[in-house]
């Protein structure tokens, strides 16, 4: 969907290898913890705040890959619905990272769901709100499925709940539902239904927030560059319709000043707090 190189394979130091064969100076691996054999330069560890470590305890036993006190050596832990100015009372003190504890929480309401079937001659997006005042079928193969649909409910739709367990491999007859009602899924799940999803079958991307929060108030406090260029490198559409029209320029040069400025910014050691310079490590 974006454009990047992926590779699928069990061994991941293999897979690593043929990315940089490729010329790829930046992977990102998920689910890679366990993978000890697999090189890295930062451990981002991502904990849903609804159920948290369930029962504490490692497979086959609970859920966990790995043992909770694994959380001291990873760089940062992200906390998925945990709201970014009060994590102080929303994260328990065992999720800490190495560097931190940063908040994220997945927003719909701005949502422009996008139609899976390329070839419709319908229109191929509408506002999340032009779903609301009827009942819509929700598909969700994801690890938390009820995030997904309460998710739609806070933004005014009435879903039709359809869990599938994470990972499922869909199938055409998954998404038949015995009406015309439109279905909405997540973009993990729609990348697997894209080749038989019938015109009434929707993606609903949904918008992290909390980094760009961070972003944007750092650039408009601590750097003199328009609040443009930094929308454009938050990969923000131009709100205002005429200025959209006239603008012809995708102010690369200076989004690239910035992203270097930022750059240089997250690198400077702190005298105080928690946060602590970034260091290359286990390089084996």
């Amino acid at each position: 969907m974006t454009g990047a190189p992926v590779v699928v394979a069990p061994r991941r130091a293999t897979g690593v290898a043929l990315l940089e064969r490729a010329g790829v100076d930046l992977i990102v691996c998920d689910d890679g913890l366990q993978h000890l054999a697999l090189a890295r330069d930062l451990e981002i560890v991502v904990i849903d705040a609804q159920r948290g470590f369930g029962n504490g305890r490692r497979l086959p036993a609970g859920p966990l890959r790995e043992a909770p006190s694994r959380l001291a050596a990873v760089d940062f832990v992200v906390v998925q619905g945990a709201r970014v100015d009060a994590l102080g009372t929303d994260v328990p003190r065992a999720w800490q990272g190495w560097h931190g504890t940063l908040g994220m929480q997945l927003a719909l309401q701005a949502a422009q769901p996008v139609r899976l079937d390329e070839h419709s001659a319908a229109d191929a997006s509408r506002p999340l709100a032009a779903f609301a005042g009827a009942p819509v079928h929700a598909v969700a193969g994801i690890g938390n499925p009820t995030r997904f649909f309460d998710a739609l409910r806070a933004a005014g739709l009435t879903p039709i709940e359809h869990p599938f367990p994470d990972h499922h491999a869909f199938r055409a007859i998954d998404l038949e539902f015995g009406d015309t009602a439109p279905v909405l899924m997540t973009a993990k799940d729609a990348v697997k239904c894209r080749t038989f999803a019938a015109a009434r079958c929707w993606q609903v991307p949904a918008t992290a927030h909390g980094f760009r929060s961070t972003f944007r108030d750092w650039a408009s406090e601590r750097t003199a560059v328009p609040s443009e260029v930094a929308e454009m490198a938050l990969a923000h559409a131009v709100g205002d319709q005429t200025e959209a029209a006239y603008r012809r320029g995708d102010l690369f040069d200076k989004r690239r000043e910035l992203m270097t400025l930022w750059a240089k910014y997250i690198e400077t050691p702190v005298t105080g707090g928690n946060v602590q310079q970034l260091t290359k490590r286990r390089t084996k």
